[in-house]
């Protein structure tokens, strides 16, 4: 497994963010914690715009502290349908703008499949592929305990989708995750398999270890594996 020197998804984030802002002057990207009152141990955002405090339409960059490990990646959301619309404040509904529109459609035409099979050759490693799914809970207190969700974590190998983690609340989602590829999945998360009202958390990412070094620099990181990741950074 890869190996990194930061020990917290703070500074990882920041570290990184510094980096995108001097590499492309004109992006102005926003750092952004889940939890402001455990910013050490709290998942962390890199938003590509500037000025937003929340940012379920766009494809973020994500740092999280796991145990030992961090894991890091990109995040993209599904939110309610729009035939949900009127349940919910807009900012919540899945709209043409939102990212998850063009990672889903890249899933199915094999195009994140070329992306992520890249990705493992560069590292010499496996990807990880997280899904989570739940009840859509509007503003809430980052203390406030989460409601359970389904729990889905495949393992990619630039050649095969493993399913290695699974936590299923509802039966019919059993049968949308028994995917074995990237292609299946694209398909099975189009639409509306999954519930209107549920809220869908996607993250795409590599699982390092902590370590006294890195593997790679974090100019190498930003090469091998961020710069593949940016077509879903928006």
């Amino acid at each position: 497994m890869l190996t990194t020197k930061y020990m917290d998804s703070k500074a990882f984030a920041s570290e990184f963010r510094d980096l995108l802002k001097k590499r492309n002057v004109n992006l102005k990207p926003t750092l952004l914690p889940y939890n402001r009152f455990k910013i050490e141990d709290t998942l962390w955002w890199i938003l590509p715009v500037s000025g937003q405090n929340t940012g379920f339409q766009y494809g973020k960059y994500f740092f999280l502290n796991k145990d030992d490990k961090i894991v890091s990646g990109i995040h993209i959301e599904r939110g309610a349908l729009p035939e949900t619309k009127g349940t919910y404040d807009k900012k919540y509904t899945l709209s043409n703008d939102w990212a998850w529109n063009t990672l889903i459609q890249d899933f199915q035409d094999g195009t994140a499949d070329s992306i992520l099979k890249q990705i493992c050759k560069n590292i010499s490693s496996p990807m990880v592929i997280k899904i989570d799914i739940g009840v859509l809970v509007p503003d809430p207190h980052p203390d406030m305990p989460r409601p359970e969700c389904s729990h889905f974590k495949f393992e990619y190998n630039g050649a095969e989708l493993k399913l290695i983690e699974k936590i299923v609340r509802e039966d019919y989602l059993e049968q949308i995750f028994s995917s074995n590829n990237l292609i299946e999945l694209g398909d099975k998360l189009k639409g509306n398999q999954v519930d209107k009202f549920s809220w869908i958390d996607l993250y795409v990412g590599v699982e390092f270890n902590k370590s006294d070094s890195s593997t790679f620099e974090l100019d190498g990181l930003n090469s091998l594996i961020f710069t593949q990741l940016e077509k879903w950074f928006f």
